[in-house]
């Protein structure tokens, strides 16, 4: 499966055992009605043709791709990648108590001014006086894997208001350990530590939140959730690597440019996800993907 040419409301989808691709469009959701052309981003974000390997003997999987200014203005963007067996949506969780509201799902916030909000889906928390819970299973091939996280971090930053979050994989906390700077919450990718799935078992993923001592609101925003074969990790990878985090922050698009990437992903990794976040009050969101090996169970 593969999500390509996002244009900030199209994208085009191509399915496992599918002939045609499929174009999906972002709906309109605003009060008075807006063209096609004007809900449109500056940018196009897509994958390119990548270079095939020397004899096939690479260790390595390489992925390029690039991203097109459509605009008569420069553009300024941030291109974030990683590589995964398997990425969730945090937003795809649960409520474990559905009439309460603590956690809900809206755009993604910047914590950057000018603080857009990407029509990008994010798992955002607002705690008051309980903790409150979402909780997802899913399934993985036995084995060790490193877990990652993309949020707003660090949890718990009482100056900021940031709400203590506890995330659970089965009975394991492979975030609770982890050590962050001390200093203004903004999004980041962080690695936890291993978790084993045992063989034909489903994994419970349970993410907490927990409201300020001081009876002030807290807040959280998560993105995603993945997780990468351990092994993979192990094996070197010629730069730029994708190991599993890469990104390239503010590049300037000239108008009517492409710029152009290709990065160094583990060989049998399960995905491939690319976002670029444009800069500016009415700057849009991409994600283009590539699943590159079916998850065996």
């Amino acid at each position: 499966m593969k999500r390509d040419q996002d244009d900030g409301i199209h994208a085009l989808y191509d399915y496992h055992n599918s002939d045609s691709q499929y174009k999906k469009m972002k709906p309109d959701i605003g009060l008075i009605p807006t063209s096609t052309e004007k809900r449109r981003g500056k940018l196009l974000l897509a994958f390119s043709e990548s270079p095939a390997p020397p004899n096939g003997s690479n260790s390595f999987h390489e992925i390029s791709f690039h991203v097109h200014n459509r605009s008569d203005e420069p553009s300024h963007v941030n291109i974030l990648a990683t590589a995964s067996d398997t990425l969730l949506h945090a937003s795809s969780l649960n409520r474990c108590d559905l009439s309460d509201n603590s956690w809900h799902y809206g755009r993604r916030y910047d914590t950057a001014p000018p603080h857009n909000a990407y029509d990008l889906w994010t798992l955002t928390g607002h705690f008051l006086d309980r903790q409150a819970s979402v909780a997802s299973q899913t399934r993985l091939a036995a084995g060790a894997y490193i877990p990652i996280l993309y949020a707003v971090l660090p949890f718990g930053a009482l100056t900021y208001n940031m709400a203590p979050i506890s995330i659970r994989i089965n009975h394991e906390e492979p975030f609770a350990s982890m050590a962050l700077p001390n200093e203004t919450p903004q999004w980041r990718w962080i690695s936890g530590t291993p978790v084993t799935v045992p063989p034909h078992e489903k994994i419970l993923l349970t993410i907490e939140g927990h409201p300020l001592p001081d009876k002030q609101p807290g807040y959280a925003h998560i993105a995603h959730i993945g997780f990468i074969g351990k092994k993979r990790l192990d094996t070197p990878l010629p730069e730029p690597a994708v190991n599993p985090f890469w990104q390239v922050e503010n590049h300037q698009l000239l108008p009517h440019e492409t710029s152009s990437w290709t990065i160094n992903i583990p060989k049998d990794i399960g995905r491939v996800d690319i976002w670029g976040l444009e800069h500016g009050p009415k700057g849009k969101g991409y994600h283009i993907f590539k699943r590159l090996r079916m998850n065996e169970q």
